[in-house]
């Protein structure tokens, strides 16, 4: 309604409409990875770098379209600039997006997300980084059961035991609704062509370009998401530089009780399946033989990961 307001009543005043997508952190004014609210994929990222959020609903495969708060103000003063100092027979539209020239998808966001957030843990996380995201609603509900539901009773169980307020529930209960709602934009895409944007920076000087850069071309993924990741851990979290030693120590902690959790799930979940492998064939002839078999299997793939396990280690 407003474009169509500006597009009736605008005369001869030099307008343009500005359509950026999704707004996050600062790519690197006035400080690199400045934010001050939670919402959104900021919030998501938090959640998955404290060990709060494990699965989300969504496609790894659709690409992610953000854009960095400084940019986007580059652009505009830009267009202000270019409005004015030319004619046009019809108000210009400018969709300042990422897809269009430099697209990363929700798979390969996440993965280099997860690299940085194990370099700039967060003193406040209450679990090693463990994120799957699935596009199935059905095993999105199993995971979040189990991921989700399970572990927040039971510490919300210990919380009340302890005296304090039990959160965790309300969290997760917030969290599932919200990926309900955001369902419908998380498992589809749109595609924007950004022409406009592209012909507004090669209308500007070197000069301008490095003073006013807004080029989605030219942007730095890996560069832009250390620094939202630490910026959320400095702005968001309050967690100062000082105490990332600390942070790390814990985080090593944690991923070790991350292990020793999963192995006994696994540990758990083998046991119950070799129970019911050996009811179904005890009548069948060298049953033993064929459990000896899975047993095996089982050991050298816990023998595998046990040294990935050590070698990690070792790295930190």
């Amino acid at each position: 309604m407003a474009e169509d307001l500006i597009r009736t009543e605008a005369g001869d005043l030099p307008l343009s409409v500005f359509r950026p997508s999704v707004i996050v952190s600062t790519y690197k004014e006035p400080v690199r990875g400045w934010i001050d609210n939670p919402y959104g994929p900021v919030g998501m990222m938090i959640g998955v770098g404290t060990g709060v959020l494990h699965t989300t609903l969504n496609d790894n495969e659709n690409v992610l379209d953000i854009v960095p708060i400084d940019i986007v103000v580059n652009c505009m003063l830009a267009i202000a600039w270019y409005s004015s100092t030319s004619n046009h027979k019809s108000i210009p539209i400018y969709n300042f997006v990422s897809s269009s020239q430099n697209p990363i998808q929700l798979g390969e966001f996440s993965a280099r997300n997860e690299r940085h957030a194990n370099t700039w843990p967060a003193i406040e996380s209450v679990w090693y980084l463990s994120y799957f995201a699935t596009k199935h609603r059905i095993l999105y509900l199993v995971l979040n059961f189990f991921l989700h539901r399970i572990p927040g009773l039971v510490l919300d169980a210990y919380l009340k035991m302890t005296g304090r307020e039990p959160r965790l529930t309300t969290i997760y209960n917030k969290l599932s609704n919200a990926m309900e709602t955001l369902a419908f934009f998380s498992l589809r895409q749109w595609q924007w062509q950004d022409y406009n944007v592209q012909n507004l920076w090669s209308h500007l000087t070197p000069a301008d370009k490095e003073l006013f850069f807004f080029s989605m071309k030219e942007f730095d993924w890996d560069y832009f998401i250390e620094a939202v990741d630490l910026g959320l851990r400095v702005y968001l979290l309050k967690d100062d530089v000082d105490t990332l030693p600390a942070a790390r120590r814990k985080w090593k902690k944690l991923f070790i009780a991350h292990c020793f959790t999963k192995y006994l799930f696994f540990t758990l979940a083998l046991w119950i399946l070799l129970e019911a492998l050996r009811f179904t064939l005890s009548s069948l002839p060298n049953y033993h033989l064929i459990i000896i078999c899975i047993v095996v299997g089982h050991i050298i793939r816990y023998v595998r990961e046990s040294s990935v396990l050590e070698f990690k280690l070792k790295q930190d």
